[in-house]
């Protein structure tokens, strides 16, 4: 999962837009992305698995810069913001891993995205108690056990993504009600893997989800 976060300056497109592109990590071997900053994080990630995913998701991020707003990395400004997320002059964004997946949303107001691979296998009670809001648990505390982890995963990008749009010194997602902000979630199958994916935006309805290979978004 990546805290990266949204924010632009002030010379971004006036055109309305939200896309968010969701792709597999690759499996060539992980390089420099020519951005100081984030060849640092590469660099300094905790193992193979999420410098693959740092990596990627910022080769992601390129090709949807350059298909939303006609520039890369390097045109759009990209550096960092003091919170530990990324701003661009050119747009909003908000980028995300997980599991082997990495998702970005280039959007022309404040977003935020998260994406998390669904496991079956894992139980949900011990996050859950820490993750949700009172009210929020009541509802999951009410379901079928089959039915407790796809709530606690539909609530926790949720409030990730809220948080990365609201651009969040300190994440406390037990103090945030999801009602009260615009989000969509989607639940996606890619091969065998189920990935969960939420978007909080003001314009949530409409996003535009872009499903990628590894070849497409590496041209």
């Amino acid at each position: 999962m990546d805290h990266a976060q949204s924010g632009a300056g002030s010379s971004f497109s006036p055109d309305r837009f939200l896309r968010v592109y969701i792709a597999p990590v690759g499996k060539a071997a992980v390089g420099t992305v020519g951005h100081p900053e984030r060849d640092r994080q590469i660099a300094a990630a905790s193992n193979d698995g999420v410098a693959r995913e740092r990596y990627y998701s910022w080769l992601l991020l390129e090709y949807a810069l350059r298909q939303s707003v006609g520039v890369g990395t390097v045109g759009a400004g990209i550096r960092s913001h003091e919170h530990g997320g990324w701003l661009s002059d050119v747009c909003h964004l908000s980028i995300s891993h997980s599991g082997g997946y990495v998702a970005v949303a280039v959007s022309s107001e404040p977003v935020g995205v998260d994406i998390e691979l669904f496991r079956e296998d894992k139980s949900t009670d011990r996050l859950a108690a820490r993750w949700l809001s009172e009210r929020e648990k009541k509802k999951y505390d009410m379901l079928a056990d089959g039915e407790r982890a796809e709530f606690f995963y539909e609530k926790w990008t949720e409030k990730e993504s809220i948080f990365k749009r609201e651009m969040g010194r300190s994440l406390l997602p037990c103090s945030i009600e999801c009602e009260l902000y615009p989000t969509v979630t989607r639940r996606l199958t890619v091969g065998d893997d189920r990935l969960v994916i939420s978007v909080c935006a003001e314009d949530v309805t409409s996003a535009a989800m872009l499903i990628l290979t590894e070849e497409e978004y590496k041209k």
